[in-house]
């Protein structure tokens, strides 16, 4: 995580430096923005897989709810305060607080004490053959696939939803141009920070089988009525309950993973749930597209909400999804 925050760092350092000096090209953009992807990606896992050595078991949900919710919060003033920085100091000047920023969580990081590893000292196995060895797992463990499927049917439904339906809908049908579609992008943002606090209060969920279907139930049915907006308002709220039931199905969804799943194990299986989360976004694209084409406006979205629904009930009548309720003795909620 260091390295990686390190990398992120110095790559953002030299698209400031060259940006401050006047010789940036859009080519340099693309592979700095590819690269760092690439890094964020392995961060991502790594800080996934290592959550669990700083973090007590039953806490692991309230940790889930506090870096879900920190994101949000990032995602919502980020973008904000990068836009008056521009307009305050300029794009290199802005470029080289974030890369300070990077360099300064690096040095952070460092003040983490790890759990001394117990791991053999042998040598590591290939990318493919860990690959392996994470679908191999859930091969074994069948209501984790299910989860995988949550999880991947939910990115499925939303790229579309966000990329395509959203903007279809502000322009075409409730006309409220491109500020009323920056509010709804806004109030899905809202609505997954606010259940990523809801979850947080919760703190510890027992019956977590029951909280992600019903998370599932209410995100189909709110995308349902979404199809059915006649004006802004309505949409507002719809999509900030869309928002809302994202939450769970993450947070509740990492940490099942995250007390299930071996600890040595844990880059692997969540690399495989990271891969199927991204790879099913750019097919909910074209799927989306096509469904677009042929189908209403409302057709298309309510039909990715009832498509939800559907995978939600089917998932209700399986015994496997159980097993998501095992783990330590806790209160129930």
């Amino acid at each position: 995580m260091i390295v990686t925050e390190a990398l992120r760092g110095i790559i953002f350092l030299l698209i400031a430096m060259v940006t401050i000096y006047g010789g940036v090209q859009v080519w340099m953009i693309l592979l700095a923005s590819g690269v760092v992807g690439i890094v964020g990606a392995i961060f991502e896992v790594a800080n996934f897989a290592f959550l669990p050595s700083v973090v007590k078991r039953e806490q692991l949900l309230a940790a889930n709810s506090v870096l879900e919710t920190t994101f949000q919060l990032a995602a919502i003033v980020g973008p904000a305060a990068a836009g008056l920085a521009v307009a305050l100091f300029g794009t290199g000047v802005s470029l080289l607080v974030n890369a300070l920023s990077f360099f300064i969580f690096a040095f952070l990081l460092s003040f983490i004490i790890a759990p001394s590893s117990t791991a053999s000292q042998s040598p590591r196995p290939s990318w493919f053959r860990e690959f392996r060895e994470g679908l191999g797992f859930y091969k074994e463990k069948i209501h984790l696939v299910w989860l995988l499927l949550f999880i991947g049917l939910v990115n499925f439904a939303f790229a579309p939803l966000e990329f395509i339906f959203l903007v279809a809908l502000a322009k075409d049908v409730l006309r409220v141009g491109s500020e009323g579609f920056g509010f709804m992008s806004s109030s899905a943002a809202v609505g997954v920070l606010l259940g990523g606090l809801a979850m947080g209060v919760i703190g510890v969920v027992e019956r977590r089988r029951e909280v992600i279907l019903a998370a599932l139930f209410g995100l189909g049915s709110a995308i349902v009525l979404l199809g059915y907006s006649w004006n802004l308002f309505q949409a507002l709220v719809l999509i900030l309950l869309v928002g809302f039931t994202l939450s769970p199905i993450n947070i509740v969804g990492n940490s099942i993973l995250q007390e299930q799943v071996p600890r040595e194990l844990l880059g692997r299986v969540f690399s495989i749930l990271r891969f199927m989360a991204q790879a099913l976004m750019p097919l909910g694209l074209a799927v989306g597209g096509v469904v677009a084409t042929f189908l209403s406006l409302t057709q298309a979205i309510v039909s990715f909400g009832i498509l939800i629904i559907l995978v939600a009930f089917a998932a209700s009548l399986s015994g496997h999804l159980r097993l998501l309720n095992s783990g330590p003795s806790r209160p129930t909620v």
